[in-house]
């Protein structure tokens, strides 16, 4: 009488068994040995059956892991119970691969090793440590042996020249740049974009931001009488994205040194000089054509002209000079600016200056009390409180002072999210 084989007893017996099984417990960190190989040396399909009997066995969810094919048939002979090994769930990343997931817990490493402050989980940590420490070429040999490269170089040439031939080195450093990047650019505490709107676009076009006109005053209408229209009028201001960007190398030297904490300074420092361009636009527009700022396209005339029908500037007078009453001017004058010949309420929110103001500002947004002195011979009673506390946000910047006038011209501005 024939009998029937378990399609999957070659992978329950033998070497490859002992070997798949060492693989998937280092894969899902039930265990700190990594083999020197793997071969499943099966079907696809018969390899996911036998990596879910496998989760199964040691008590992993199967609805947190990602797989294809069918369902594998399960017998009380190929079934093991494993009481003394338990896993949480969380610990398994759905939708990663286990080379992708190698490649951040090098790069967790490589980040922790030049003094990064990253948020890992009990897990991730415990693995990044594993490797803290991590110089440029020891990663390259990691990453060699990972991928089965053969026989790693010894000389720091031969390394470098068989780390970048592969996919895992060339990942950790694209990941770890990145990463370090961004943390660059993060660090840097701009003022623009504090004060200033934002646009979003999807191409490098040429955009409009269209604005229409507010509408006039609600009319009474009558019993019985009919509901005015009103007209809009829309005006529109054009904008475009651009490129900006820069590049860096690893140098041989860096490499010979295996200095992987100068190596890691360069992303960094160029996170920072992103964002810090992003400040240096912005300002040079603010500040250009002599301090009145650009031209605009609503009615062809620059941002801080003189001769706007609702001004927002003001210059030469003894009382626009950042003082008590130059700021109680400024503020009048900010509520008083219409859109058309409504008035919009505009509130002011920011008091943006330049470094050789911000101690005049200091006192005057964060003092408890203002006094002010009267003539001898004369006794004038004053309320003290100081009426600008609390109500402005002081902004910084040295940029302005390269303006004309650029150490006196101080700034009032509304939240860009306030106004129509």
């Amino acid at each position: 009488m024939p009998t029937t084989q378990n399609p999957d007893d070659d992978l329950l017996t033998g070497a490859t068994y002992a070997e798949a099984d060492k693989f998937l417990s280092y894969a899902f960190r039930l265990s700190n040995e990594l083999p020197e190989t793997i071969g499943f040396g099966v079907e696809p399909d018969r390899a996911v059956g036998f990596i879910r009997r496998f989760m199964r066995n040691r008590g992993l969810t199967l609805e947190r892991a990602t797989t294809t094919g069918p369902e594998p048939v399960e017998t009380e002979t190929n079934r093991t119970k494993d009481s003394t090994m338990t896993t949480e769930t969380s610990d398994i990343r759905v939708g990663r691969n286990l080379h992708e997931d190698f490649t951040t817990v090098l790069s967790d490493a490589a980040l922790l090793s030049v003094g990064h402050d990253l948020t890992l989980n009990e897990r991730q940590r415990a693995a990044a440590l594993r490797y803290k420490g991590i110089g440029l070429q020891e990663l390259a040999r990691v990453s060699l042996e990972h991928d089965r490269s053969g026989n790693v170089p010894l000389t720091a040439d031969a390394l470098f020249a068989a780390a970048i031939s592969t996919g895992t080195f060339t990942n950790v450093l694209a990941e770890t740049t990145g990463r370090a990047l961004a943390k660059g650019y993060q660090s840097y505490e701009g003022s623009f974009q504090q004060w200033a709107g934002e646009r979003a676009v999807s191409n490098l076009k040429e955009h409009s931001d269209i604005q229409l006109s507010e509408f006039g005053a609600m009319e009474l209408i009558p019993d019985g009488g009919e509901i005015p229209h009103d007209t809009l009028v829309d005006s529109k201001e054009t904008y475009t994205a651009e490129t900006y960007g820069k590049q860096f190398n690893l140098t041989r030297k860096t490499w010979i040194n295996d200095d992987l904490g100068a190596f890691m300074d360069i992303p960094r420092k160029m996170g920072r000089a992103a964002a810090r361009n992003i400040d240096a636009i912005g300002y040079a527009l603010l500040i250009s054509n002599a301090g009145v700022g650009p031209t605009m396209n609503e009615d062809s005339t620059a941002l801080f002209d003189t001769g706007r029908t609702t001004p927002n500037y003001k210059t030469g007078d003894p009382d626009s000079v950042l003082s008590d009453t130059g700021l109680a001017n400024a503020k009048t004058l900010m509520r008083k600016i219409k859109h058309g010949d409504v008035d919009i309420q505009v509130n002011p929110r920011f008091l943006l200056v330049p470094p050789e103001l911000e101690h005049t500002a200091l006192k005057l947004i964060e003092s408890q009390e203002i006094m002010v002195a009267g003539t001898a011979g004369s006794n004038v009673y004053l309320p003290t409180a100081n009426v600008h506390r609390g109500t402005l946000i002081l902004i910084v910047e040295p940029r302005l002072s390269a303006g004309t006038n650029g150490t006196t011209a101080w700034y009032l501005i509304a939240d860009a999210q306030d106004v129509p």
